[in-house]
């Protein structure tokens, strides 16, 4: 191979590496849920209404995603997110399937690595 395409193959594997990023930026539709794991882990999930970016105020959708958070962040969702509160979340996307009565369900999730407050101080 010619020297010159050499560095080039390099540049294309390096760009080729993987992201799985989300950002979002909405309110909770209601409290966050916990639970623990067996193994006494903290597990919280929440939905975030996100509306899409329209011109047009008919035209407006919202999106709800379900978030998953772990650990530190199950314990800040469940002492400090609230029902209403416009919060912004970053992490990655994470399929996962089930089966019920003989049919494979999907679902796409959140696992959230930031949750930060949105709102001003008189919460909005």
């Amino acid at each position: 191979m010619n020297a010159r395409f050499a560095g080039s193959a390099k540049k294309q594997r390096k760009a080729a590496v993987p992201i799985n990023s989300v950002q979002l930026l909405g309110r909770l539709t209601a409290e966050p849920t916990i639970r623990y794991t067996q193994q006494q882990v903290p597990v919280a999930s929440f939905t975030l209404a996100v509306p899409r970016n329209k011109q047009k105020e008919q035209d407006a959708v919202t999106d709800f995603f379900n978030i998953i958070a772990w650990r530190q962040k199950a314990e800040f969702a469940e002492n400090y997110l609230k029902k209403g509160q416009r919060i912004a979340v970053s992490g990655e996307l994470q399929n996962r399937s089930y089966e019920k009565d003989g049919v494979r369900h999907w679902i796409t999730e959140i696992i959230a690595e930031n949750i930060d407050f949105a709102d001003g101080k008189d919460g909005h």
